[in-house]
């Protein structure tokens, strides 16, 4: 199963021509063209999952024109902890063979740089991330797993309490 963490403000949110925050029609397209063309599945991984329950987060991503696939989750949330370590919490517990993070703010996930591709709140998902996106995807293979468990083992250690 080939996974997108998907943020969403910066992503497809963004403010493009003009200064109002709006849903980015040509990100859209592309990202859909994406998920269909690399058999993406959507993992969102954006702080708007602190408001929505599993259920609501396929009407939101599809309400803003993103068609989603069969499989559609969202990263654990750990309070205190950064969302690079939610990201390697939901690859520790699925199923997964590769997976590409797109966000317009990396600081919280820098131990995953070498997997994100950076967008802007400015312009969103371009054709270039589209094409960073398919670079990331195809570079991976098999060998990266014991690369994912040592920063697994290396962060997990930050959540003693958090029942992992």
């Amino acid at each position: 199963m080939n996974i997108l963490f998907l943020d969403i403000d910066g992503v497809v949110i963004h403010r493009g021509e003009s200064e109002n925050l709006d849903v980015g029609s040509e990100s859209v397209d592309l990202l859909n063209s994406l998920i269909d063309e690399e058999n993406l599945n959507i993992v969102v991984s954006s702080t708007h999952r602190l408001s929505l329950s599993d259920g609501e987060v396929v009407r939101f991503l599809q309400n803003m024109g993103i068609e989603t696939p069969d499989f559609v989750d969202m990263t654990p949330i750990i309070k205190g902890k950064p969302r690079g370590l939610e990201i390697l919490m939901w690859l520790q517990n699925n199923s997964w063979d590769r997976f590409v993070i797109v966000d317009d703010d990396p600081s919280d996930i820098k131990p995953l740089e070498e997997f994100v591709v950076v967008t802007s709140m400015e312009e969103g998902f371009g054709e270039d991330h589209y094409e960073q996106v398919q670079e990331i995807l195809a570079a991976q293979d098999v060998s990266r797993l014991p690369h994912i468990q040592k920063l697994w083992e290396e962060w997990g250690d930050g959540l003693k309490g958090f029942g992992t």
